[in-house]
């Protein structure tokens, strides 16, 4: 075999060991090109990472818009909010146009089917009570705090997860009517009133 044949046998197979890698990695979870890139980068040079990122995106393995859709849901009904997601898919790199496109379609039930509304709109209530849920969990959790640092402690852990001021203090009064229903009355002013 002549040298000139030689390395090519050699080009190929790492062209084939990058293409496997990242198949491999896409078996395992999701990612976006912007990830898988820098997964393949690290073992591989710019010019095999290139050519196996655009045959992914030929074999429609590697998508953007549609890693951005299926992580929105699934962080939405793992009790997160719009803020959380749209900055966890900024650190993996997906297009601000495309999370504003995403985001947008997320809450946009106006063009949706009766039927699609209503799976979206059954959604949204899990997504609440699961949220409620994990503030709930943290409200036992500081119990023995006084009432303004456990409001605080509360506020901070769903303004962490994403949620806005407004969504924040309702999920904090649904638990304040809770214990107050339980016979806990508590002497307590809301710090941001």
């Amino acid at each position: 075999m002549s040298a000139f044949t030689w390395r090519e046998a050699l080009r190929e197979n790492d062209r084939l060991e990058c293409y496997n890698y990242g198949l491999n990695l896409l078996s395992r979870r999701a990612y976006t090109q912007v990830e898988l890139k820098r997964k393949l980068s690290r073992r591989f040079p710019p010019a095999l990472v290139a050519e196996a990122l655009n045959r992914y995106a030929q074999l429609d393995l590697l998508n953007d818009e549609r890693f951005a859709l299926e992580y929105t849901r699934e962080k939405r009904l793992a009790g997160y909010g719009i803020k959380w997601i749209r900055n966890q898919l900024r650190r993996r790199g997906v297009d601000r146009a495309l999370i504003d496109e995403v985001l947008s379609r997320e809450s946009d039930d106006d063009m949706d089917t009766p039927l699609a509304q209503l799976s979206r709109q059954q959604e949204e209530e899990e997504a609440r009570a699961r949220i409620l849920q994990l503030a709930r969990r943290q409200w036992q959790r500081h119990q023995k705090d006084d009432p303004y640092q456990r409001w605080r402690k509360v506020f901070a852990f769903l303004a962490r997860r994403g949620f806005p001021t407004s969504e924040c203090k309702e999920i904090i009064d649904t638990l304040r009517q809770e214990e107050t229903a339980e016979g806990d009355d508590i002497d307590f002013h809301e710090p941001f009133a």
